[in-house]
C-alpha cells in the first residue's frame, strides 16, 4: 500500500514539474 502510495506521488510530483518546466519555457517565449 505505502509503496504504492508513494510511486503514485512520484508520479504526480513528476507531471507536475514537467507542467511547470513547459509553462515557464511558454511564458518566456511570449515574453520575448
Amino acid at each position: 500500500m505505502l509503496a504504492d502510495f508513494g510511486r503514485v506521488c512520484g508520479n504526480v510530483g513528476l507531471q507536475l514539474n514537467l507542467t511547470k518546466a513547459l509553462f515557464v519555457r511558454n511564458g518566456q517565449t511570449i515574453n520575448e
